[in-house]
């Protein structure tokens, strides 16, 4: 299973919910990786992982195991990681006159059961090739104007056939928040159920660099996480 999580818009939680969504799947019993492709590397840095990759973006896409070479273990059961690091900010110029990602997942796919994919907030080469392999698109949105606007624009340019939207960050004391939610229940705009709402645990993954489930095990987030999981296997498959 290939899950990527995307949104052209930054800022909206793409990673941490990267995170705790492999950490409720390692926790069930699936082996999950998670391929970091932001040159920011903080999934990586969420997995006390060196943001290092041996050979660079370019090497993720080499004819002989390439990304696979670069798979690392984390301090969590069932859960890897091919790490990210400064060198993926030229990673569309490194597709070039390469297979691309359909080459590179073949052994991921064999050997994990789910590989998430923790996406940079740009569109480019790479995404385009990323999203015509993957299975689904889960992609986090803030309850704001602007990010359902960006959101309606990535749906017309980069059309994916499970383009599974969520309401992330959310902050139920705001009406906006409120009044944008129940609207895009009301105009059945595919949006998953579950809602990830705002909390200080989520800033403190930076302090733990864990997920959630690792520091706050009783927090009502990591159920909620947990939910947003199960509902994903469900709509992509």
């Amino acid at each position: 299973m290939l899950i990527a999580v995307y949104n052209l818009k930054g800022g909206v939680g793409k990673t941490t919910t990267v995170v705790n969504l492999a950490f409720a799947s390692a926790q069930s019993g699936a082996r999950t990786l998670i391929w970091d492709l932001d040159a920011q590397a903080a999934a990586t840095y969420y997995l006390r992982l060196k943001p290092s990759l041996d050979k660079g973006s370019k090497g993720l896409f080499a004819k002989k195991k390439g990304a696979f070479k670069e798979v690392c273990s984390s301090e969590i059961h069932n859960l890897y990681a091919i790490p990210a690091d400064y060198s993926l900010r030229k990673i569309d110029q490194h597709l070039k006159n390469q297979k691309g990602f359909a080459s590179a997942v073949k052994p991921l796919s064999k050997a994990f059961d789910a590989v998430l994919f923790d996406c940079p907030p740009m569109a480019g080469a790479a995404i385009e090739d990323l999203l015509g392999v993957v299975d689904a698109v889960v992609v986090p949105l803030i309850p704001t104007t602007l990010s359902m606007r960006t959101f309606h624009q990535m749906k017309q340019k980069l059309a994916h056939p499970k383009t599974l939207p969520f309401f992330n960050l959310v902050d139920r004391r705001k009406r906006m928040h409120r009044d944008i939610c129940e609207y895009a229940r009301l105009n059945d705009e595919g949006f998953l159920e579950t809602i990830i709402p705002s909390a200080s645990d989520i800033e403190k993954m930076g302090l733990e660099c864990a997920p959630l489930g690792v520091f706050a095990s009783n927090s009502p987030l990591v159920r909620s996480y947990q939910l947003l999981w199960d509902e994903i296997v469900r709509a992509a498959f």
